[in-house]
């Protein structure tokens, strides 16, 4: 919200993303959903005078060449810089800029990622665009597909981390049928790779066997630390460790000796980490940290550790924040961006000499982040950075956001949604109540647009997937978050932040550890009184639903309670044990119970199958037919102990994984939603 912490913010971003705008009378449809872009990737080039970002849909295209594309921003004007075919993304500006910079040009040469060469394949391939024009070239020697890259300094070389490529053998035996997998013995390892992109020379530099997660590259472009494991399954990340390398440790055309690995930091069991990143004088690395029940979402403290000192300092731990993106501003500042109370915000912090460290929030607001983390892409002397943003009125956009000693100061560079704004939404209310054992909670509340103050709706429970996620202010009317399209058909929705959630310190996502389905349940309940005691929910006509972590606490309420007239259950976990033993991540579940699946009886006890036979509510469950973390099977378990004994419908999608990509599929799964809550709470009238 305006006003707090040291903030000069702009009326233009008041106006655009909270003020009132002229909309469309008629409420809003599931199509138009369909017809926001999604922007992505926003990257500011060092100078300061161009930004490139992808462009794409909130759904895979039936028509592999039509993927998302590169746009640039230069000079004002916003318009499209690649036209593919395939999916185009990953903008990496080169640290040297353009000699001579053309009107509405570019500020230097871009390094990108496409699958163009075969769509149809998907593989992402590296790519230059010279700043010189001409079409993009292709950086010679990489076949895997790309997962992150960075420039050397030098402006001519790019470290890329790189996914193992199919063998010709491989290949063959693909062909031929001889295609039995071994199980967890065949994921393919991440390598750091080292390209030429001048003489196509290109030689990987991290060792055999050793997956990398996550890199950074120090500042002078010598010495690389890695997230790492020695395996390359989903569940080994669990347990991944900092290393440290040098590139003049590598041979001249290969990877360097494992034995020339420094470890910096082995965390225990309940520690995972993220986003490594050097200091500017390259004695030091700055991590994310939190217990995390997801690889790419960590958000949490922010460490400090010495090259050559000792064990790694927690420098922001006590305050309720979780970090979730990091850059050094000196080597005794970082920039920081995550939730605060929820609230999107970016801070200083400072450390000093004694080891104790500073924390200046810069600016927050009810806004959020797109995507998972809140990254941030900054100029060269750090003065101005992009973030793409959206808020509950107002669809993704690209912002850029000047700093200096005044504060934070944002202008919107992109109107790619413009026609969001236009579509009448309902009001977004954030609550505030008290879980039975005294814990703080908030929630957001969304309302039918046509809202009347005193009358009783319908009240639909939304749960966040993770749990260490949170519902933020986003824009909840996108093909992923359905509020909105839920508000317009005439109910309330409400969106918890139960203890395990993100956004307010570790302290607060930590608290469900050992207890899944214990005090962040009854923290939902609450929520669910207090719209009732407010006078906002009918209590005759209330539904629950979400998706994964989301999934399960739905199947364990409609276990525990007979309140709901309807739930959806989305990529959910109903059978601990099984769970354990068919998910990709097996350590969540002895993570997040804290014990052993096999011997401790919480597992059972936790699990809405051993009190199936309660269920009173009308279900409908929905799951993609791939999903490698909740496994198809555990919808399978639930459905047929239900059949026969409450209204339930099951959807599986053929060729879906952990969430629902495809178009029609998506259609289908919001219309088949929507027409449950429908059946079973507004035609209860």
């Amino acid at each position: 919200m305006p006003g707090e912490g040291r903030v000069t913010v702009c009326w233009r971003l008041l106006f655009m993303m909270g003020g009132n705008m002229s909309r469309r009378t008629d409420f809003l449809h599931v199509e138009d959903a369909f017809s926001l872009r999604r922007l992505d990737e926003p990257e500011i080039s060092p100078d300061g005078r161009c930004v490139a970002f992808t462009v794409g849909g909130f759904y895979k295209p039936e028509d592999a060449r039509r993927g998302s594309r590169l746009w640039l921003i230069s000079d004002g004007t916003a318009s499209g810089l690649t036209q593919g075919p395939g999916t185009d993304g990953m903008p990496r500006w080169s640290p040297i800029p353009a000699a001579d910079r053309p009107i509405g040009g570019m500020s230097g040469d871009l390094a990108f990622v496409s699958d163009r060469s075969d769509p149809d394949r998907g593989v992402l391939l590296p790519y230059i665009l010279k700043s010189t024009g001409g079409e993009a070239r292709p950086v010679e020697g990489i076949r895997g597909k790309v997962e992150d890259m960075h420039w050397l300094p030098d402006g001519r070389r790019l470290l890329l981390l790189v996914e193992e490529p199919e063998t010709e053998e491989e290949g063959q035996c693909r062909k031929d049928k001889r295609d039995w997998i071994l199980f967890e013995r065949e994921e393919r390892s991440k390598r750091l790779w080292l390209a030429d992109v001048e003489t196509g020379e290109a030689n990987p530099v991290s060792p055999e066997g050793l997956h990398i997660w996550e890199f950074g590259l120090s500042c002078n472009g010598e010495r690389v630390v890695v997230l790492c494991s020695d395996r390359p399954q989903q569940w080994a990340w669990y347990r991944a460790r900092l290393e440290v390398f040098s590139l003049a440790d590598c041979p001249e055309d290969g990877a360097v000796d494992a034995a020339k690995m420094q470890s910096l930091f082995v965390p225990p069991p309940d520690m995972q980490l993220a986003a490594p990143t050097w200091c500017p004088n390259d004695e030091r690395v700055a991590f994310l940290s939190c217990t995390c029940s997801d690889p790419g979402i960590v958000t949490g403290d922010v460490w400090v550790a010495g090259i050559d000192a000792g064990d790694p300092v927690k420098v922001v731990g006590e305050r309720p924040i979780s970090v979730n993106w990091l850059e050094w501003d000196s080597s005794a500042e970082l920039l920081v961006s995550g939730y605060e109370e929820g609230l999107l915000c970016l801070a200083r912090v400072v450390l000093h000499p004694d080891g104790e460290a500073t924390y200046d929030r810069l600016w927050r607001d009810a806004v959020s982040a797109v995507g998972s983390r809140a990254r941030f892409s900054r100029t060269a002397r750090g003065d101005q950075l992009v973030m793409m943003l959206e808020s509950t009125q107002e669809a993704g956009e690209v912002w850029l956001a000047d700093l200096d000693e005044k504060g934070v100061s944002w202008s919107r560079l992109t109107s790619i949604n413009r026609e969001a704004s236009e579509w009448t939404l309902g009001e977004l209310e954030t609550l505030h109540w008290v879980a039975p054992d005294g814990l703080k909670i908030q929630g957001l509340l969304v309302k039918p647009p046509d809202y009347e103050a005193g009358k009783r709706y319908p009240l639909v429970v939304n749960v966040h997937g993770g749990p260490t996620a949170l519902h933020s202010y986003r824009f909840h009317a996108v093909p992923f978050a359905w509020a909105q399209l839920m508000a317009v058909r005439g109910c309330c929705v409400l969106l918890p932040n139960p203890r395990g959630s993100s956004g307010w310190g570790t302290e607060f996502s930590n608290a469900n550890v050992g207890d899944l389905g214990g005090g962040d349940f009854a923290d939902v309940m609450a929520g669910v009184d207090h719209c009732v005691d407010i006078g906002v929910a009918d209590p005759e006509r209330m539904g629950i639903g979400g998706g994964s972590y989301g999934g399960y606490l739905t199947a364990w309420a409609i276990t525990q309670t007979d309140r709901f007239r309807a739930a959806v259950m989305v990529a959910g976990i109903v059978n601990l044990l099984s769970f354990h033993g068919t998910t990709n991540i097996p350590y969540y579940t002895q993570q997040f119970y804290a014990g052993d699946p096999y011997r401790d009886p919480i597992f059972a006890e936790r699990s809405p199958m051993t009190h199936v036979d309660r269920v009173e509510t009308p279900t409908l469950i929905l799951h993609g037919e791939k999903d490698p973390c909740c496994q198809v099977g555990q919808a399978m378990e639930f459905y047929r102990a239900l059949d026969g004994r409450v209204p339930v419908e099951m959807v599986i999608y053929p060729r879906e994984g952990h969430g629902i990509r495809e178009r029609q599929h998506l259609e289908h799964f919001l219309g088949t939603m929507l027409n449950w809550f429908d059946t079973h709470l507004l035609d209860q009238e």
